[in-house]
């Protein structure tokens, strides 16, 4: 298991130093298989890296190892949505014979900012062979307190993801995290 994820992250990694001047003209809509698309991707931003590979890679891993997607929804924007806001069910919880080291290097490929994930698919090899893979980063759990929507949408219990530190603390000062 773990080789044949190492084998995929070395092909995205020698794909993403090719050569291509694909599209020609300059692209204004997300193009890519909604259920691999990265959170970057998912909200049409143009600069895109090795990274967002590094994301489409680690759902495949996580299907190959859970046996289901990590996101599922019945329409393409609530797939995108989910994409950009929701954290994938732990890869422990969905399968407890992965060694947990692999485990990590995938739930890496998934965050949702790619400064959190492996700089590069030669990092990610790296690590799986080394066996030194970093710790998860932690993230906010969901609140019971009501958190504001400009929608009027109640989110209790939504599980959220902060863009940073400093956003986790403005979030945190105004009690709307904990």
């Amino acid at each position: 298991m773990r080789s044949a994820v190492c084998i995929a992250a070395a092909l995205i990694g020698a794909a993403a130093h090719a050569q291509s001047d694909w599209p020609s003209k300059p692209v204004r809509i997300a193009i890519g298989t909604p259920a691999f698309m990265s959170p970057e991707q998912s909200a049409g931003d143009r600069a895109l890296d090795g990274r967002s590979d590094l994301y489409s890679l680690g759902i495949v891993a996580y299907q190959m190892l859970c046996g289901d997607l990590p996101f599922m929804a019945n329409n393409t924007p609530a797939l995108l949505v989910k994409h950009l806001s929701e954290a994938p069910v732990p890869i422990e919880r969905r399968s407890g014979n992965v060694p947990a080291d692999l485990a990590r290097a995938v739930m890496l490929c998934l965050e949702k900012n790619p400064n959190d994930r492996f700089e590069s698919a030669r990092a990610l090899v790296q690590a799986l062979d080394s066996g030194d893979v970093p710790i998860v980063p932690m993230r906010a759990r969901p609140t019971e307190a009501p958190v504001a929507d400009p929608h009027g949408a109640d989110l209790r219990g939504a599980a959220y993801t902060p863009r940073s530190e400093e956003h986790t603390s403005e979030l945190q000062s105004r009690g709307l995290i904990s």
